[in-house]
């Protein structure tokens, strides 16, 4: 609506995109307690449920899906910086006001005249007095000449602009060797010693977790099913009840044809019914005779099947097994009380009870159980720091202009945009101090990759049309810097303005 502050599309606008709210409900209320109206105050700008659910209400219209918390998050930074303006002296006059309201093409005639009935009309869509949308239009500018101040305060020069686009967009002739762990396996020596105080000091790494055996029964309406029987009687009357229900101008299919579906949907409604007395019937029995799944089977005419594995929790969830099954395996009823379960639904078509038939307690393997373990665990992390120690070696040698003995990789080009989606951000941070100079290149280590790595930069080349690339290079820091002064700005706000407690809450509400 308003385009002068459409316009604006930076920092500042994660920070005004709450600013146009649905109001509902304005008016005189009467509170029982201090607090009552809102969730928080700062200031006397009140967030109060209501106005979050609105605020969550005009997010969803424009196609977002965002958290309740998020959006209090914005409407609370929104308050401190609507206070801050206050603060600062920042305000908009009546006059300007009125003159932004009738210059705005919305409440203009096909004659482009300012209209009052299409004032009128706005505001009864919205529930607000003339009186509510003037304080909205100055929130909303007082907010917005904040914005522009801390915009306005933002100066980026070009040799700024020149810096980023060669750290970030230039273009690197490379090559590189990996320092590969497994190479350094033989040069590892092993001791009795050295595994048990490597197994000391990661016992946590040894660490066998609870996990138990189960025994249960298992409902199956496929076994229902295939006991039904229907009379033709029966499968007749079901057919002229579908026919019945068909459109008249459809064609009505013949008894023969739709005899065996006909048939099938009749035994499968009598399953189900007999399937839901079946799962009445095993609660019951598993229940009144909680510590065995004997009882239960038998009276149901159903075999109890064990599980000869120990089962995780984690075990449990990565098979796939359903979480309320899960939850009540590791139940307290279960695991400790040694009790069977209630019945459980597996699927539309399967039902369990479930008991435990062994519990095994979290514990440390002992040094003698987990030795093969520990070897392997202490051989690889060895190899890892002769690895690591070796690439330490080279750089230094590379560094100092001796000629080293390693296996380089094909010289290539590395895009900075490859750059920094191949590695993580501590390489490419490390990558970025590599500047060749004096037609010698630069080397650097590569650390948070699998392996050491060491990279040879040979050249670094700015993008062919660096120069082009300038305005959006100071647009990008120019954003950055506004981030950060309104980030500092809205912590200066914090210490300054008193923030209020209400008896609202985030979580209630509408059941956002």
């Amino acid at each position: 609506m308003f385009h002068s502050i459409e316009k604006y599309k930076t920092p500042a606008q994660v920070l005004l995109g709450l600013i146009a709210l649905t109001f509902v409900g304005f008016g005189v209320s009467t509170v029982s307690r201090p607090g009552a109206d809102y969730i928080v105050r700062v200031g006397d700008e009140k967030i109060s449920e209501q106005s979050l659910n609105a605020a969550i209400q005009n997010e969803q219209a424009d196609g977002g899906s965002p958290s309740r918390d998020a959006v209090f998050q914005s409407l609370l930074q929104r308050a401190y910086l609507k206070q801050g303006a206050k603060l600062m002296g920042i305000s908009v006059s009546s006059e300007q006001i009125k003159q932004i309201i009738v210059d705005d093409p919305n409440f203009h005639d096909a004659g482009g005249k300012f209209d009052h009935a299409l004032l009128n009309r706005y505001l009864s869509q919205r529930h607000m007095s003339e009186d509510q949308f003037v304080e909205e239009i100055r929130d909303q500018f007082a907010l917005q000449n904040l914005v522009n101040l801390v915009q306005n305060g933002v100066l980026v020069g070009d040799a700024q602009a020149e810096q980023l686009i060669r750290l970030t967009q230039v273009n690197r002739t490379i090559r590189s060797h990996t320092f590969n762990p497994d190479e350094f396996i033989a040069q590892v020596k092993v001791s009795e010693a050295d595994l048990q105080k490597f197994y000391n000091a990661n016992k946590k790494d040894y660490l066998l977790p609870q996990a138990v055996k189960l025994e249960y029964v298992a409902l199956n309406l496929k076994d229902f099913a295939d006991k039904q029987a229907v009379s033709e009687t029966e499968v007749k009357n079901a057919f002229e009840e579908r026919v019945a229900r068909l459109p008249a101008n459809e064609a009505k299919p013949s008894f023969e044809q739709e005899k065996a579906s006909v048939e099938n949907e009749l035994k499968m409604k009598k399953a189900v019914a007999d399937f839901n007395k079946a799962k009445e019937k095993l609660g019951d029995d598993a229940f009144n005779h909680p510590s065995s799944l004997a009882e239960a089977a038998k009276n149901s005419g159903l075999k109890v099947e064990t599980q000869e594995t120990w089962l995780s929790r984690q075990d449990a969830q990565m098979s796939g097994m359903p979480e309320n099954l899960i939850n009540a395996v590791f139940s307290d009823d279960v695991l400790k009380k040694k009790h069977n379960s209630e019945v459980l639904t597996i699927n539309s078509e399967t039902a369990w009870v479930v008991r435990a038939k062994e519990v095994r307690e979290e514990k440390n393997l002992p040094f003698a159980e987990a030795k093969d373990a520990v070897r392997q665990a202490y051989i690889r992390t060895e190899a890892a720091k002769l690895a690591e120690n070796k690439a330490k070696e080279v750089l230094t040698q590379l560094n100092g202009g001796k000629a080293v003995d390693v296996k380089w990789s094909e010289v290539s080009v590395l895009g900075a945009q490859q750059a920094r989606q191949s590695m993580p951000p501590e390489a490419y941070a490390e990558l970025l101090k590599a500047k060749p100079a004096n037609g010698k290149p630069a080397y650097v280590r590569l650390t948070g990759l699998p392996a050491p790595v060491i990279v040879e930069v040979q050249a670094v080349t700015p993008p062919d049309d660096a120069a082009a690339r300038i305005p959006l290079a100071k647009q990008a820091l120019a954003q950055q810097q506004s981030a950060n002064t309104f980030d500092l700005l809205i912590r200066y706000f914090n210490g300054k303005i008193k923030q209020t407690k209400g008896a609202q809450s985030v979580d209630n509400g509408d059941g956002q």
